[in-house]
């Protein structure tokens, strides 16, 4: 289902509306994306990575920095 959404925002004449239009679209395809992915069940964590927090979990400092960096700033 698409739903358009207005918003207000202050755009300098020079901006490129068109630019910023497909990146606030991607950008809110990703968090639909992400939120319906983090609803699938089990313990939700603000990031997957903070997984490591829990006792039980075996992966070490490097591994959940990674997986946070990726998650976080997909790098």
């Amino acid at each position: 289902m698409q739903t358009v959404i207005n918003i207000s925002l202050n755009v300098p004449p020079a901006y490129q509306v068109d630019k910023l239009v497909q990146q606030l679209t991607d950008y809110g395809n990703w968090l639909v994306v992400n939120k319906t992915q983090s609803n699938s069940g089990g313990t939700q964590y603000r990031f997957k990575s903070l997984r490591g927090l829990k006792k039980g979990i075996k992966a070490s400092s490097e591994e959940l920095i990674r997986e946070y960096l990726k998650e976080k700033y997909d790098v």
